[in-house]
């Protein structure tokens, strides 16, 4: 083979540099998405720019790109102030570019410009996207519509073990003024970057295996940039969240922006401390309401006892007058039959004398048949007085045992026993943090005993 029958690398690699130099134009505007993005020392920044087929997102094109670092340090600041959002991995870019060859290090793309409007349009409509596809499939609203445990105080937290809004959730939910004692469970996830997602997924799969100990999910951030803040428009995230079996508590922390997963949390707040303050209020409104139902229980338990002891005492009177009555008239029918009988055995001493025993025989037996009948009304009149005062005495005695049961239903120590506690000022109990003063003697009463204290400040919430 003759010298002139082949090209040496340098000689190929120069002849496309002169044909793609001299049949492109100058630039070229260039939408792609950022697979992979470095900053070195020197200020230049290093990109791969990539476009994913629309149906299956495999790549279907992929290019180097750099920005020196004369241009980018304009486009960096530009883009951040005009998005709120950080060039970064992930997002679309419309950007100007030149394409420039070279023997050694090949095809590359220089980036001289961008337009920041795109990415924001582009970032808009794949939220709206989300939201659209989340409506379709029927549970955009599904977790919203979950009930909440009437006393929310186990709660499952994915958040960040660093981040100051979990931070501040804690504290706020701990040192609250009412001796409240919430249970909280972090399940550590990252709270942005590209392992966002899938890392708060993993813990909402986790916390599902333990979802009949908890009353409800939180997931905490505390704020940010918009761009940090993009792991949240996620679908797939947002899609987990929709079918979690208990309610979802967003408390992302951004006042002026609401992601996706605040749309279809069942609830969602500006703060974390807000969302702290949150479980604190509910407690202390179903705490109001036992202590209501409590007091009235205890009015309604005196009084039943009071007219169950005034229908006792009216028994016993009627039951001394009763038996009086039944006393009087058994001396009157023993009085009248023993007069019966004196006469019935004159009788028969006249009969005797006047008829000389005749028939004495059939005399005596109407005497005793009379004498038995006097002794048969006797008996039955005292059966009755037995009777009657007994039925009095059984009706009494089974009202008192139903108006005792309720008493012992409505015993606050059976309160007491479920976890809360009762405070009191001179013994009445205080429901109004301003009833009470610097220096003032309480007692909290807990279910095994009593706690003496006395009253440093108060705080009114």
């Amino acid at each position: 083979m003759s010298d002139r029958n082949y090209l040496s690398l340098i000689e190929l690699n120069s002849r496309i540099k002169t044909v793609l130099e001299s049949n492109l134009e100058t630039y070229y505007w260039v939408v792609a998405e950022i697979s992979e993005m470095s900053e070195s020392r020197s200020g230049h920044c290093y990109l791969e720019l990539i476009q994913k087929d629309n149906e299956n997102d495999n790549p279907v094109a992929k290019a180097k790109a750099t920005i020196w670092a004369g241009v980018y340090r304009m486009i960096k600041p530009y883009f951040s102030s005009a998005t709120g959002h950080s060039l970064e991995q992930g997002i679309n870019i419309l950007v100007r570019v030149t394409v420039r060859y070279h023997e050694v290090y090949g095809l590359a793309l220089n980036i001289t410009d961008i337009e920041p409007a795109y990415t924001l349009g582009d970032i808009e409509m794949q939220r709206q996207e989300t939201i659209k596809k989340l409506v379709d499939e029927g549970i955009f609203e599904l977790n919203s519509q979950l009930p909440i445990s009437v006393l929310p105080k186990k709660i499952a937290v994915i958040s960040s073990p660093s981040a100051a809004g979990y931070g501040d959730f804690i504290r706020q939910l701990n040192e609250n003024d009412y001796g409240i004692d919430f249970k909280t469970v972090l399940f550590p996830a990252f709270m942005q970057g590209a392992d966002a997602v899938s890392s708060m997924i993993k813990a909402l799969e986790k916390i599902f295996h333990y979802a009949s100990y908890f009353d409800v999910v939180v997931i905490i951030r505390g704020g940010g940039s918009r761009s940090e803040l993009m792991c949240f428009d996620s679908y797939e995230l947002a899609s987990h969240v929709c079918q979690f079996p208990l309610p979802v508590f967003s408390g992302i922390g951004h006042e002026r922006d609401v992601s996706v997963v605040d749309l279809v949390a069942h609830s969602r707040f500006k703060t974390p401390t807000a969302t702290a303050q949150f479980f604190i209020d509910s407690m202390l409104y179903e705490i109001s309401a036992i202590d209501t139902l409590t007091e009235g229980l205890m009015l309604h338990a005196k009084n039943i006892l009071d007219e169950g002891k005034a229908y006792i005492n009216s028994s016993a009177v009627n039951i001394k007058s009763i038996s009086s009555g039944y006393l009087k008239l058994y001396a009157q029918s023993v009085s009248s039959y023993r007069e019966t009988i004196r006469k019935t055995v004159r009788f028969f001493i006249s009969v005797q004398n006047n008829r000389q025993f005749t028939n004495i025989k059939s005399l005596q037996y109407q005497a005793r048949g009379v004498q038995s009948l006097a002794e048969k009304e006797v008996v039955g009149l005292l059966d009755s007085l037995v009777r009657q005062p007994s039925k009095i005495v059984k009706s009494a005695i089974q009202k008192t045992v139903y108006l005792q049961k309720i008493v012992e239903l409505t015993d606050p120590g059976l309160i007491l026993k479920r976890g809360f506690s009762m405070t009191l000022l001179n013994g009445k109990m205080v429901k109004d943090v301003r009833h009470l003063v610097a220096g003032d003697k309480i007692q909290t009463r807990v279910f095994n005993g009593t706690i003496e204290s006395e009253v440093k400040s108060t705080k009114k919430q």
